[in-house]
């Protein structure tokens, strides 16, 4: 029988500022850059408006790598308007 995942709450994390992925992303030597909101302020140089969020974006064959340089978070999938917890020996869908 299959249930359906309850969609979590947007407020259910706290945003990292860009230098703190960075800081705890230092010893990763795949690529990865940050997107949406705050790249455009990092690009203006300067922030323009409150995150409720950080997005960043890396290759998915480099998963492995990212999951085991920020242990202890718990991650999620997003996609379609919905946003699904990721086990924590789940791949990426």
């Amino acid at each position: 029988m299959m249930t359906a995942t309850p969609t979590l709450p947007h407020d259910a994390w706290a945003a990292w500022h860009p230098q703190e992925l960075a800081h705890r992303l230092a010893g990763v030597t795949r690529p990865w850059c940050i997107v949406g909101g705050w790249a455009l302020d990092l690009w203006h140089g300067e922030q323009m408006r409150p995150h409720d969020d950080l997005e960043f974006t890396i290759l998915r064959t480099d998963f492995a790598d990212f999951r085991a340089a920020l242990p202890g978070l718990r991650l999620h999938t997003v996609g379609d308007g919905h946003v699904e917890p990721l086990g924590a020996e789940d791949m990426l869908p």
